[in-house]
């Protein structure tokens, strides 16, 4: 069997590599500084330092906080403590004294000095709500007159409209029927009345090479078997021979 097919230098330097004193022993490497590794050991974070993200937290917790604290001392102030003592001062009502013995409630119990004046009050406020009552009845009737102007309007700005938007449609579609008519009529030549009725020229049609083809067409090759009655001999015996 043939080793023509099998690495002669790779597999030296294979065994090279692996001890092998055949080939000449381990091979000595070069390796530049660089290419070394630079980071052996793994970095654990010190205490101390910290996240942007981890900060962040903290600052909107510490805010919250204070806001709660200020929220309970908002209700602290709201709320009061009310002593025994006041409540007991303010139930007892203070009594003006206007003379020596005397009840001030048996007086403004048959106290009538004020009776006549209630009365005359009491029918001025009655008048005066006899007339507010007419001038909100008038008032009422005006706004009721005056919606229902304002509603006869709106309808007929509204009529208005519809009859405006009902007329603009109307043109437009004759307008598109008169434009379809007229591209149907002028599309065809032969039902078109205008012009001449020949078809439009291109801006080629007087160009040199306009109906030229690439390769212009010979007389078609043919091939005689026959050394005397071929093309060739033909135009041999013409050029030369004549």
């Amino acid at each position: 069997m043939t080793t023509a097919h099998r690495p002669t230098w790779k597999a030296a330097v294979g065994a090279g590599e692996g001890g092998n004193w055949s080939s000449g022993g381990a091979q000595s490497h070069m390796r530049s500084a660089k290419d070394a590794a630079a980071f052996t050991k793994i970095k654990y974070r010190e205490r101390g330092v910290r996240k942007e993200g981890e900060v962040l937290v903290e600052e909107s917790l510490r805010r919250l906080e204070e806001a709660e604290r200020k929220e309970k001392e908002l209700k602290k102030i709201g709320k009061r403590q009310v002593r025994e003592s006041d409540d007991v001062e303010s139930s007892v009502k203070l009594l003006k004294v206007q003379g020596e013995g005397v009840d001030v409630s048996v007086l403004d119990k048959f106290d009538d000095a004020d009776s006549g004046d209630e009365g005359g009050e009491e029918e001025e406020e009655s008048d005066l709500d006899d007339s507010d009552d007419s001038d909100e009845d008038e008032g009422s009737d005006d706004d009721e007159d005056e919606e229902e102007l304002l509603r006869l309007e709106m309808e007929k700005i509204k009529k208005e409209r519809a009859a405006a938007a009902l007329a603009l449609r109307e043109k437009e579609a004759l307008e598109a029927e008169a434009t379809a008519t007229s591209i149907a009529m002028t599309g065809n030549p032969l039902l078109s009345t205008s012009g001449s009725g020949k078809m439009k020229r291109k801006w080629n049609d007087d160009v040199v090479f306009r109906n030229q083809s690439r390769k212009e067409k010979g007389e078609e090759k043919r091939f005689i078997n026959d050394t005397v009655r071929n093309d060739f001999h033909k135009r041999f015996m013409e050029q030369y021979m004549k």
